[in-house]
């Protein structure tokens, strides 16, 4: 192959999209934008690139080695946007800082994230989404939540559920626990791999009530309906704990008035990730489309108006920021492949 022809093909972990298959993602993501705007959202954008500090290790969910580093002229080093964000977040920051009624924003645009190896992922994923910010109700979850919903049905979606949890729940209860942490570190580690065997192996020898014990060897597992939520409360007395269920029980509640309840399922297992946006976020939860085990969108709760989320909504009694987020090809493709069954 000559040079001249090499020159045809694209990098590794970008592609083409055209003809019908960018006909159909134009779509989806006009038909996703017509119905934040419904809601309200307003559009904002942002640079494709900016400083690294923008979104390091202490206030974005990439770690720096993925990411797409150059240099300016004058020396200040700059990445693509490994997700959109802390971009956001930065522009609240800046034009919003006086603002105390609640800000929706919603934006579109490509993310970047290098890809190690032969992954068969993409580095350049696209990604439709919406914050909102300075409301910390539970109002501001369920309709975040019910915003979810109609962009996956919309998207083609048929049957679906999205999980919903409350990071408070395990950090009341591993509090209740006193775990230092190197365990809390350990039990984490299981809980998110699902690892139930584990779990008991390493309740043998914590000195903890037999209820609490039993709970957090049941916790990778418990998730379902309103039923999970009774049998959390004979198991917890922490405050925090306790506050994060009854927050769970007023979202489901307002989502049954929008009819809403076949799409949810509660997974109290949901873990709490702390980085900066730049402030503590204070969950990092994963929304699921339960047939096919794809991740189509995630979501956080997080303190703070400069810190509303990319990806998401988890839920969360303080907090003041949350948003969700679509990858574009995901939603498209598995829309598609509903559509053949």
């Amino acid at each position: 192959m000559s040079y001249e022809q090499s020159l045809l093909f694209t990098p590794e972990g970008v592609r083409d999209i055209y003809g019908i298959e960018c006909e159909k993602r134009r779509k989806i993501e006009a038909d996703i934008h017509k119905i934040m705007k419904s809601y309200g959202f307003k559009d904002i954008q942002t640079p494709t690139y900016e400083f690294f500090d923008i979104f390091n290790r202490e206030r974005g969910t990439v770690a720096s080695k993925d990411m797409f580093k150059f240099f300016d002229q004058y020396n200040n080093t700059l990445v693509l946007r490994p997700d959109i964000t802390p971009s956001i977040a930065r522009c609240v920051a800046k034009y919003y800082e006086q603002e105390t009624m609640p800000i929706r924003l919603s934006y579109c645009g490509s993310t970047f994230i290098h890809r190690r190896g032969y992954q068969g992922k993409l580095s350049e994923i696209s990604q439709i989404g919406a914050e909102l910010m300075n409301d910390g109700s539970s109002d501001a979850d369920a309709e975040m939540i019910a915003l979810t919903v109609e962009c996956l049905a919309k998207s083609g979606l048929k049957e679906f559920k999205i999980d919903v949890g409350h990071a408070g729940l395990i950090r009341g209860i591993l509090e209740e626990a006193h775990f230092n942490k190197e365990e809390i570190a350990e039990y984490k580690k299981y809980v998110a791999n699902k690892n139930i065997f584990a779990v008991e192996e390493m309740m043998e020898s914590q000195n903890i009530s037999a209820n609490l014990k039993e709970f957090l060897i049941r916790l990778p597992d418990l998730f379902g309906g309103k039923e999970v939520l009774e049998y959390a409360r004979k198991c917890v007395t922490r405050q925090e704990a306790i506050e994060a269920l009854d927050r769970l029980d007023t979202v489901y509640d307002i989502l049954v008035s929008y009819g809403l309840e076949q799409n949810i399922t509660y997974d109290l297992s949901m873990l709490s990730t702390s980085v900066r946006v730049p402030a503590t976020i204070t969950g990092l939860e994963e929304l699921l489309e339960r047939n096919t085990g794809v991740q189509l969108g995630s979501g956080t709760r997080s303190p703070g108006k400069t810190a509303g989320l990319l990806i998401g909504i988890s839920l969360g009694c303080t907090v003041l920021a949350a948003g969700v987020a679509f990858v574009v090809v995901r939603l498209r493709s598995k829309a598609k492949k509903k559509s053949r069954h």
